[in-house]
């Protein structure tokens, strides 16, 4: 991640990576929203929130990412 950080374009593997297990995070605390209140006792309306927030971060770095190469220019 300390790489990707230091020169995401360089390491754009990572950061999709972090993409996509951001993504299935938010998606895991929809999916077993049910299961998450009753085992771990946390209220539907804070997980929802926190799966939002997970979406917002995949969706964050997608949109940065895609700025830094469109201003990186046509060598990357």
């Amino acid at each position: 991640a300390g790489a990707a950080a230091r020169d995401p374009l360089g390491h754009r593997s990572i950061v999709y990576g972090f993409v996509v297990l951001f993504f299935l995070r938010g998606l895991q605390r929809l999916i077993a929203q049910e299961e998450i209140a009753t085992a771990l006792q946390i209220d539907s309306g804070r997980n929802i929130v926190n799966a939002v927030f997970f979406l917002l971060m995949a969706a964050a770095l997608v949109w940065l990412f895609r700025a830094a190469s469109k201003s990186a220019g046509p060598a990357t």
